[in-house]
């Protein structure tokens, strides 16, 4: 697993698109977490990509200048404005919002409102009420993938609905937390909702997996008498 894996996390490490790495890793992890692979296995594992991400990170001007002005160290050149922006569209945005399409922060302020920082315009056009509901969204699906994965006892839908879950989930915790400023800009999309026909292909295809194996749920045995 881990050589077929680090052949393909390495080709798009190439490209030099580490977000897309790091949610890539946190897939494999797992599917070795559902196949059964031992914690402290995982947790070595963990270790060597959290080390391996410092290096990458530390050896680029682009993601050194990033982390700094996560750290609000370095804000020279600009280098706060996206970060900033995003908290100001949240904050603007109070409990209901200002309304839809009447975000004043993705002209022009937000570079990519309509991608990586989406989430930041829906708390200004829906206010609270609307990042709330794209939470509890993303938690239903959470759930029922849950269920479905408990419910099986092949280790193949398992693993799969494993995967799929911390893919998805994963990816939307990472980009709400960029947006809210609990992470670095790392330019990971939210999926179903960024902008992108290729990730929104993907994504509801995986989905479209889910939705089959859950119609496959194996009967429970009825209780004896």
């Amino acid at each position: 697993v881990v050589p077929g894996g680090g052949i393909l996390i390495g080709l798009v490490l190439l490209g030099h698109d580490l977000g897309t790495v790091i949610i890539m890793g946190l897939i494999m992890l797992a599917a070795l977490f559902f196949a059964g692979a031992r914690l402290k296995l995982l947790g070595l594992m963990s270790l060597a990509a959290a080390a391996a991400a410092a290096v990458f990170s530390i050896g680029s001007g682009n993601r050194t200048s990033r982390i700094s002005a996560w750290l609000q160290l370095d804000c020279s050149a600009g280098l706060c404005d996206q970060a900033n922006a995003g908290m100001y569209a949240l904050a603007s945005g109070g409990w209901f919002g200002v309304g839809i399409g009447q975000s004043r922060q993705k002209w022009n302020w937000i570079p990519e409102a309509h991608n990586d920082f989406i989430f930041a315009i829906i708390g200004e056009e829906f206010g609270l009420l609307g990042t709330l509901v794209v939470l509890v969204l993303f938690g239903i699906l959470a759930v029922a993938t849950v269920r479905v994965t408990m419910r099986h006892t092949q280790p193949f839908i398992r693993i799969v609905c494993g995967c799929i879950l911390v893919w998805i989930t994963g990816q939307a915790a990472v980009n709400i937390a960029m947006v809210t400023g609990l992470l670095p800009v790392i330019g990971v999309p939210l999926p179903f909702i960024s902008y992108g026909g290729s990730s929104l292909t993907f994504t509801l295809a995986a989905v479209g997996v889910l939705l089959s194996f859950a119609r496959t749920i194996p009967e429970r045995e009825p209780a004896a008498p």
